[in-house]
């Protein structure tokens, strides 16, 4: 009899602090965050990602709880006009 091979298949629930994941990206991804990486504090193209998929995750994850969210968060969409305004009072315009 052979054994099968160990599983590669990893879930959510599981913590791995050891273990990492390699992921490809596209060349122009790469490219782009490399180009980023000087006006950043990150070292590396990995560590970029990791903290952008982080926020990512967690502004998911909290939409998931809408009733979670403070009352006061929850804004009116704004007209174009107030936006633009507001963009020239911050100095942006």
């Amino acid at each position: 009899m052979t054994e099968n091979p160990p599983s590669n298949d990893r879930t959510a629930s599981e913590e791995r602090p050891d273990q990492t994941w390699c992921v490809r990206l596209p060349d122009h991804v790469g490219t782009k965050i490399e180009q980023r990486l000087p006006e950043t504090n990150f070292e590396s193209v990995e560590e970029y990602v990791t903290f952008a998929l982080e926020a990512l995750l967690r502004e998911l994850d909290e939409g998931e709880h809408p009733e979670e969210v403070p009352e006061h968060s929850q804004s009116e969409p704004e007209d174009s006009d107030a936006i633009q305004e507001r963009l020239e009072s911050l100095g942006y315009l």
